[in-house]
């Protein structure tokens, strides 16, 4: 039987998720531990943090990265990776200790692409952190399906569901509420992005002072 109240509590360690682009300079001694965390997740993001130009940089850099070995996870936050597209995905998930990270986020979730993202997960021990991020969800029956090919992966495949409240402007405003019920049954949280709740304490996106 499915422990659900110890995969709720692992959700919860995710705290409040701090983006940061993958060539930020204090990345690699964040997630090896030598420098300390200012968040216990971090997301290294190839998609809205970083310039088109930018994107091969980043994609070498966590290349580099993985070279070596990552911190312990008690030295260091958990690290997910966001790609741009499911093909980028594709090209991370073979990069050689790709496996040391936590996961990926999976931008613009759909219930068409759920499936190749879960099969990529395949042999693996990494998560899904699947983002909501288009009006297609204010439809209860699209939710539920998703929610249901989520829980086909099994709770332990999925770190979160976060709904990115800012990418559609039909999202402000939104109840949220009405997306925990369609996500009810569910063994994750769901993390609100900027755009729906207003409470900072949810979610903290890159801040360039850091």
């Amino acid at each position: 039987m499915t422990d659900f109240g110890s995969h709720m509590f692992a959700a919860y360690k995710l705290g409040a998720t701090l983006y940061m682009p993958a060539i930020h300079p204090k990345v690699p001694d964040i997630v090896s531990g030598l420098a300390l965390s200012p968040a216990s997740s971090i997301v290294l993001c190839l998609e809205d943090a970083l310039r088109e130009e930018d994107i091969e940089k980043g994609i070498r850099t966590l290349t580099e990265l993985l070279k070596t070995r990552l911190g312990n996870i008690d030295s260091r936050p958990q690290v997910f990776i966001r790609p741009r597209s499911y093909d980028m995905a594709c090209r991370l998930r073979a990069i050689d200790g790709i496996t040391q990270i936590d996961g990926f986020v999976l931008p613009k979730a759909r219930p068409e692409t759920a499936p190749d993202w879960i099969s990529l997960l395949s042999g693996t021990t990494l998560k899904l952190m699947p983002t909501l991020e288009t009006p297609e969800f204010f439809d209860p029956a699209r939710l539920i399906q998703f929610r249901d090919l989520l829980l086909s992966a099994g709770p332990d495949r999925i770190a979160a569901v976060r709904i990115g409240g800012k990418r559609s402007s039909g999202f402000d405003g939104a109840a949220p509420g009405a997306w925990h019920d369609g996500l009810r049954g569910a063994a994750w949280l769901v993390f609100i992005d900027g755009g729906i709740d207003s409470d900072p304490g949810r979610d903290s996106r890159f801040r360039p002072g850091l």
